[in-house]
């Protein structure tokens, strides 16, 4: 099976959104997230992803479908 790693622009954003509600809705329970009052859970620091030296968005690809994502961040570390 073909599966690709593919860079996320922010023209994918709401994909990731939309994925992202899932994975959230599936850890609320241990880390204590709620919805909104439309039933929604988002994350609000996905932005950040466009936006931060050192973040980046990924779609996973298996045989031409979407298949799942990914969010990586690079620290830094700080001296002095």
């Amino acid at each position: 099976m073909n599966v690709a790693l593919v860079r996320a622009s922010e023209g994918d954003k709401s994909t990731l959104e939309n994925l992202l509600h899932l994975y959230v809705h599936d850890f609320s329970e241990f880390l204590g997230f709620t919805p909104s009052e439309q039933g929604w859970f988002s994350y609000p620091r996905l932005p950040l992803y466009w936006r931060e030296v050192g973040r980046a968005a990924f779609l996973i690809r298996a045989a031409d479908n979407l298949a799942g994502f990914a969010l990586t961040s690079k620290r830094f570390p700080r001296y002095g």
